[in-house]
């Protein structure tokens, strides 16, 4: 506890990931004393705690993590995101889902990432979804590109078949 407390008043990057890295090392037996940290009023202070956890990979914090996915600080939601893909499991693909969905480009951007680091089955079949979708279209060049880039990462004839389906359209890209 005296050192998640000092965690939020620290200045030097270099020195908050030393707090982290002993926060982690020392938390993989108790998780429960960052929980507390998620409902600080601070954000930097509930962004590190989710960071600790997700350093920590304990599949059980999801449930704790999901709560700071509607904190009103941007860079908290991106770390709860990032967190997700590498936890992974039901509840972080739905999550997720949503996430990809949220009206934040960077949100989004953030949500496809964390579907690809998961590397799922599922997780590939939400990314085609949205290519497939009808609002695929209307989105900007720059996140048509993420989504295929995104694609990439998984390999199978069932995403080469994908994609000539999709390249048939020719509206892709107007």
């Amino acid at each position: 506890l005296p050192l998640i407390n000092i965690l939020g008043e620290l200045k030097t990057i270099h020195t908050r990931k030393l707090v982290i890295d002993a926060l982690v090392d020392v938390g993989r037996k108790n998780t429960s004393f960052f929980y507390e940290g998620l409902n600080d009023s601070k954000w930097y202070v509930v962004r590190n705690m989710v960071h600790i956890l997700r350093k920590i990979g304990e599949k059980s914090t999801i449930n704790y993590i999901l709560k700071p996915l509607e904190h009103e600080d941007v860079r908290v939601k991106k770390e709860v995101i990032r967190a997700l893909g590498e936890l992974g499991g039901d509840k972080a693909l739905t999550a997720l889902r949503k996430c990809s969905q949220d009206n934040n480009i960077h949100l989004r951007r953030t949500a496809l990432n964390a579907l690809v680091t998961m590397g799922t089955e599922a997780a590939k079949q939400i990314i085609m979804e949205q290519i497939s979708g009808k609002h695929f279209n209307e989105q900007s060049f720059y996140e048509k590109k993420s989504h295929f880039e995104a694609l990439a990462n998984w390999k199978g004839r069932d995403v080469y078949d994908f994609l000539v389906k999709i390249l048939a359209r020719k509206s892709i890209f107007q």
